[in-house]
């Protein structure tokens, strides 16, 4: 994970030092992927904080360019800050649509799923995954349906007041170690 974060510190580094824009939102999305593989919701949104004031401030563009979103999200969740996650899942939701991205709708589906278990609406978060797995069924992403199919046990866990990100994390892992998702193809 050390190392990880310090490819990430020199990634963003070149970033601005090349005025390459574009590829901060992509490291800081795989950062804070990171730190909530590990546990840590706190260090996940301090990896995402920085461009989430952008979008709060100015919105957001196409959603597949904005990929720290979901991830600022969770972690604002796991940080019992849902009326901040939610205002962010509003912006996210409020483009996805527009732009009718399936990919983005059933990860704001995830996100809504979540947030919906935190304020202990169990049957809405049921609903918010059952159309997440309908949006992604119009996409060939893999990876991304992994963590949507550990959405359930994650919003039994949030319904409980008790997140249970490693067990999620190691149920993932398990599933790409049985080849569920072929995360080396990507």
């Amino acid at each position: 994970a050390s190392a990880a974060r310090a490819d990430a510190a020199t990634a963003l580094e070149i970033a601005h030092a090349a005025a390459e824009v574009g590829m901060v939102p992509w490291v800081r999305s795989a950062l804070a992927m990171l730190e909530h593989s590990l546990g840590d919701p706190a260090a996940a949104w301090a990896a995402c904080e920085p461009l989430v004031d952008l979008v709060e401030q100015h919105g957001m563009g196409d959603p597949a360019d904005f990929g720290f979103v979901p991830e600022a999200i969770l972690a604002l969740v796991a940080l019992d800050e849902l009326d901040r996650g939610e205002q962010l899942l509003s912006i996210w939701d409020k483009r996805a649509r527009k732009l009718d991205r399936a990919l983005a709708l059933a990860m704001g589906g995830r996100c809504r799923a979540v947030i919906a278990a935190a304020r202990g609406d169990l049957v809405a978060a049921e609903e918010a995954v059952a159309d997440a797995l309908r949006e992604h069924k119009r996409v060939d992403t893999p990876i991304e349906l992994g963590p949507l199919k550990q959405a359930p046990a994650q919003v039994e866990a949030e319904g409980r007041g008790r997140p249970r990100y490693l067990e999620i994390k190691a149920a993932l892992v398990a599933d790409i170690k049985a080849g569920a998702y072929p995360i080396g193809a990507l």
